[in-house]
Parts: structure tokens; C-alpha cells; sequence
């Protein structure tokens, strides 16, 4: 197992990825997943944050087919960081050679957040963004996209349903560890590049081995 990664929100108009993840039609983070879809979530934060960081796991659990059947797979947590630039990061603490995380964190940064310069809209979408990273989500980006995973702004304090479909996917969909991935329906040039769930199966696109 290997460690060390990162994804970050970054403190400023736009936020940006600090490693080279490839973005791609389905915003799965380059090749990161999980070989199943129980992933625990163990909340290292207190007070308010601790609430925060606790009702947005709550919503990725209750919008997703993944449950916290595992042990500590995801530990979110708050602190005052300093001035390291990033509001929120997400790190993968462990992972296989097959790009399979294992453990990962997810740190909101109270040396900007606290601040008074924020709300509490952005706090959660900050929070859903980073619990999103460690579930192997890439950014979204455009004015269209209104969801947590938008690097764009910090107005969304939810996902949607197409980050909660590649989030099926990359978790082994809703049969709780297979490829989940069968239905038979995502098929043809125009469904395989639409950036839809088009069969319910919850894989998108050529994440379904149906799309060649």
C-alpha cells in the first residue's frame, strides 16, 4: 500500500487542483476508487464543524449507494492550519498499485474559514466538496454545474445526481461491491459520451463496460 496524496480547495476567486489529477467527462478523480462501497466515517471534529462535516457525510450516505458498514475508511476533521492557501483538502492516506484508496482524510483549514469572510453555505460546500475527493470525485466546473463539486464557487452545499452516479460507479454501484455495471443500455457513440447514467446502473459512459 502507498501513501500521500492530496486534493485542495483553494483560498481565493477560483479554486484549483495541487496535483495533476486528469479531469475527465465523468469527473472521477484520474483513476481513483474504492473496490467496495462500504466506507466508514470516523468525525475527528468538534462543535460546529463537527456538525458540518457530519450532516454532509450524512448526505453523500443518504444520496449514494455507499453506507457506513466500514470502519474508518474517511476521517474528516477542522483546525487552524495556517496560511497554507487551502480552505479544504482532501489527502488519500493509503492506496493500492490498482488506484484503489484505502484510507482517506478530509481537513477543513479554520485559519480561513473561521474568519468571518465566509458563510455557512460555503462552509458546506467546502466540506461536501473534500468528502467528494476522498469518495474519488473530481472538480466540475461552469456556471451550469450546481453542485458541491464546483471549484468555480462556493454556493452549493449538495451534490447532484450525476456526482452521485459516478460516485456509484467508482464504488462498485449498489450491489455492494460488484462492478455494478450490467443493465446492458449504455451503449453507442452518442450514450457513451453524454455524461449520463443512461441503463440506472450507476456507471457513466465508458466507466460501463458496455461503452467500447
Amino acid at each position: 500500500r502507498r501513501q500521500g496524496l492530496l486534493f485542495a480547495s483553494l483560498a481565493g476567486a477560483a479554486f484549483l487542483t495541487t496535483t495533476a489529477a486528469i479531469a475527465s467527462a465523468n469527473n472521477q478523480w484520474s483513476c481513483w476508487h474504492w473496490n467496495h462501497n462500504n466506507v466508514g466515517f470516523s468525525n475527528a471534529a468538534s462543535g460546529y464543524w463537527g456538525t458540518i462535516l457530519g450532516s454532509e457525510m450524512n448526505q453523500w450516505y443518504a444520496g449514494t449507494c455507499v453506507n457506513s458498514a466500514g470502519g474508518s475508511e474517511i476521517t474528516g476533521d477542522a483546525g487552524f492550519y495556517g496560511a497554507t492557501g487551502w480552505l479544504g483538502i482532501a489527502r488519500i492516506l493509503e492506496y493500492t498499485s490498482a488506484c484503489e484508496i484505502v484510507r482517506a482524510e478530509s481537513l477543513m483549514n479554520q485559519s480561513y474559514l473561521d474568519g468571518g469572510s465566509y458563510s455557512e453555505t460555503a462552509d458546506r460546500h467546502v466540506a461536501c466538496q473534500e468528502i467528494g475527493h476522498c469518495l474519488g470525485l473530481d472538480h466540475r466546473k461552469g456556471p451550469n454545474n450546481h453542485t458541491c463539486m464546483n471549484d468555480q464557487t462556493l454556493g452549493f452545499p449538495d451534490f447532484d445526481q450525476h456526482d452521485a452516479d459516478v460516485v456509484n460507479a467508482i464504488t462498485g454501484g449498489c450491489g455492494g461491491g460488484g462492478t455494478g455495471c450490467d443493465n446492458g443500455g449504455e451503449t453507442g457513440r452518442k450514450k457513451c459520451n453524454d455524461g449520463l447514467d443512461n441503463d440506472g446502473d450507476g456507471c457513466i459512459d465508458t466507466a460501463d463496460p458496455d461503452c467500447p
